[in-house]
């Protein structure tokens, strides 16, 4: 993946921005059905070559809680909350191969409009460029972005089923079986050796830090892994890890979303 970002902010801005975040869901639905209804769709798109031919493409690097990120460019212009139209997929890699672990609906706002209407509360925005939102933390309740929401319908979220952070996925990446209540801090160093070290390097770029700064938490956590502790006994050992060395390089420790 090359370091050219989608922005976040053309899409924002694109007319009637606020008309759009507006619309219903549709069909109308309670949680559970929407997030049933949203399994169904998404079976087609189990195969990422399906995705891809569906005109699905992938924006950014991989999240350690989110996985690659596929948008459907024309789902998201619509601006519709639909459940059985997914304009987001998200692919985490399990030995080689990406397996989908849930979809998700993009919509543009502006600062005039509310979050999208739907039986789900827990969408969550995004300002400026991809790498801005990605890299620099930038959340929050106004200016221009994207509203986003997550439903992990094949990899479970302890955190719930729409909850933005699955901590469950670096686990899942490195072919362990998840704790019951993913530890964040764990999870970060674990995605250091599965699915996120891409996200990390860049991370560490866009604070002008040296990427190679990670090499010696990256070879601590392969140790721990050579070692086959039991879950309950790695998963404190990987966060005491990652604490310190978020104390060392300022890395994102604790509960901070998308991160």
């Amino acid at each position: 993946m090359t370091r050219a970002f989608v922005s976040l902010t053309m899409l924002a801005l694109c007319p009637s921005a606020a008309a759009l975040a507006q619309r219903a869901v549709r069909p109308p639905q309670d949680d559970h059905a929407f997030a049933d209804a949203a399994r169904v769709a998404a079976v087609e798109y189990q195969n990422r070559n399906a995705a891809i031919r569906a005109g699905y493409r992938r924006v950014g690097v991989s999240f350690p809680s989110m996985g690659e990120h596929w948008i459907q460019a024309r789902l998201v212009i619509r601006g519709t909350v639909d459940s059985t139209r997914p304009s987001l997929l998200s692919y985490v890699v399990v030995r080689g191969r990406p397996v989908l672990a849930g979809v998700g609906w993009v919509l543009t706002r502006d600062s005039a409009s509310g979050m999208p209407m739907s039986p789900v509360p827990e969408w969550h925005e995004h300002h400026g460029t991809l790498a801005e939102a990605s890299f620099g933390g930038m959340h929050g309740p106004s200016g221009s972005g994207v509203a986003v929401l997550h439903a992990w319908i094949n990899v479970p979220n302890p955190a719930g089923a729409f909850k933005t952070d699955n901590w469950a996925l670096p686990w899942v990446s490195a072919g362990l079986a998840p704790p019951a209540h993913p530890d964040p801090d764990a999870a970060r160093a674990l995605s250091l050796v599965s699915d996120g070290p891409d996200y990390w390097q860049e991370w560490m770029r866009w604070r002008e830090l040296d990427p190679g700064l990670l090499v010696p938490v990256t070879d601590s956590v392969r140790v721990l892994l050579a070692k086959e502790y039991s879950v309950t006994t790695l998963e404190p050992l990987l966060s005491s890890l990652w604490q310190h060395w978020a104390g060392q390089l300022g890395l994102p420790h604790g509960e901070m979303k998308g991160h």
